[in-house]
């Protein structure tokens, strides 16, 4: 599921890792996630617009754990590595420099089943959308429809009604977004004929899907930071270029389906 989470989405997921860690938890939940969420560099504004800052809600999560009985792990496994020599810090910096930023996120709790139901949710509601890949927008839906798990407590702590909150966040989902998750099926679709091709019908068609595909999934990012009509042209612009290997391959003897 993760290589469909956008470059933000996978941000909220390594945040909520270190919120994790920096609560001495040994398991991470929807709270974290929230809090994941709430970091400055990805925090969607319908919520800090609602007042749903990072200090807020990280007091409501304590409160709630506190009357819940859950405490933090005596002692945290990168505390327990310092005490014999191990400098946690300087092993990541390591493994960063040859394998790239967080390939290693020390420690690395495991998700609760609530935060699981949270992540399949995020799916579905991009699905739903008839979106490509999963970004904080779907999280955030994902944590308002789970609904029992702490995140979804603290929101209402916090004075955020469910029902409005969803709707603001779909709202904000643009329908050049949603274009591109159409275009992205209309190449799934295509990419599933060429799968049946032989020779070198199948050897000319694949790399230009491919093209195809990777123009697409880079165009979200565009399609954020753009001016709106720069977003249609650029939409527009994909649509006639998957059109036309739609085209060229009807050309060659195949019948895609879009």
């Amino acid at each position: 599921m993760f290589e469909r989470f956008d470059e933000n989405a996978r941000a909220v997921v390594v945040h909520a890792q270190d919120e994790a860690g920096t609560l001495g938890h040994d398991f991470m939940g929807t709270e974290h996630l929230l809090l994941g969420m709430l970091d400055p560099g990805v925090a969607p504004d319908v919520l800090t617009g609602r007042g749903v800052t990072h200090g807020p809600a990280r007091d409501a999560v304590l409160a709630m754990m506190a009357a819940a009985g859950v405490t933090a792990a005596s002692v945290r496994p990168d505390e327990a590595l310092a005490s014999i020599g191990i400098d946690v810090a300087q092993v990541r910096r390591s493994v960063e420099q040859t394998f790239g930023p967080n390939a290693l996120r020390f420690p690395k709790p495991p998700f609760t089943a609530r935060a699981k139901r949270v992540l399949e949710l995020s799916l579905r509601e991009a699905l739903q959308l008839g979106q490509f890949l999963i970004g904080v927008e779907h999280l955030l839906l994902g944590l308002i429809a789970e609904r029992e798990g702490m995140a979804a407590r603290v929101l209402v702590e916090l004075g955020v009604d469910p029902d409005d909150l969803r709707r603001s966040v779909v709202e904000r989902i643009s329908p050049e977004q949603i274009a591109l998750a159409r275009l992205g099926a209309q190449l799934n679709g295509l990419s599933a004929h060429v799968l049946r091709l032989d020779g070198e019908d199948r050897e000319w068609a694949t790399p230009i899907l491919h093209q195809l595909h990777s123009q697409v999934r880079d165009a979200y990012g565009t399609a954020t930071d753009t001016t709106q009509q720069a977003k249609r042209d650029l939409v527009e612009e994909l649509r006639r270029l998957v059109d036309g290997a739609g085209r060229a391959l009807q050309d060659a003897s195949v019948t895609p389906s879009s």
